[in-house]
């Protein structure tokens, strides 16, 4: 059967159905939440799917939303989270990591400007996340996979390890993974590093961003 591009209107999250609308056409078809599978994130308007034109047990025009190869995504399954890392031991991480940094700060070691540093970046990751995930459901132009890396490496790979499991964005993709943990890693042992030099200790936020 013939795959369809088109775009989610009149969305009722409450009911869980709306229609769609095929790009460049008028007619729109019911959709209701079950033909997304337990695999997608909740639908939105505007958001481009790929879809086939079917009729319901009433015999009702309604639309299957699936794969751009015509698969309906209500028969996939969800994938295994045996590969994922657990969002529980990611903020363990990450608050051992922030507790470490307040602790550097007490015995001096790190000044506050480096707490305020990794806060920034890990929100400023975390939102980027979110950003490139919205556009990614509405067919957007994306970030690229490079800049988010670059970003986790600067610093802000607390916020990039907590939005890859909360909003499930970038966790199926192996060499990604592979390469935030990598980011976390080697941005760890440059502050180690950098801090057991004493090249920290006069960090300045404001005089890096300027």
């Amino acid at each position: 059967m013939k795959v369809f591009k088109g775009a989610i209107t009149d969305w009722n999250k409450d009911k869980g159905f709306g229609f769609v609308r095929p790009l460049g056409g008028t007619d729109a078809l019911f959709v209701h939440i079950s033909s997304f599978g337990i695999k997608s994130a909740p639908p939105l308007s505007g958001q481009v799917v790929y879809f086939t034109p079917s009729k319901d047990k009433q015999g009702r025009r309604c639309a299957t939303i699936v794969d751009k190869h015509g698969t309906p995504l209500s028969k996939k399954t969800r994938p295994s989270s045996t590969s994922a890392i657990p969002l529980t031991f990611r903020l363990i991480i990450v608050t051992t990591f922030f507790v470490g940094l307040i602790s550097s700060y007490l015995m001096q070691s790190l000044p506050v400007d480096a707490l305020y540093y990794f806060l920034v970046l890990s929100l400023t990751a975390f939102t980027t996340f979110a950003i490139d995930k919205r556009a990614a459901q509405l067919n957007r132009r994306r970030i690229s996979e490079r800049s988010l890396q670059i970003l986790s490496l600067l610093g802000g790979w607390p916020g990039a390890l907590l939005a890859q499991q909360t909003l499930r964005h970038k966790s199926q993709k192996r060499s990604f993974r592979i390469g935030l943990w990598l980011a976390v890693m080697i941005n760890s042992a440059i502050l180690i590093w950098l801090t057991y030099q004493g090249y920290l200790s006069s960090f300045s936020l404001i005089d890096w961003v300027s």
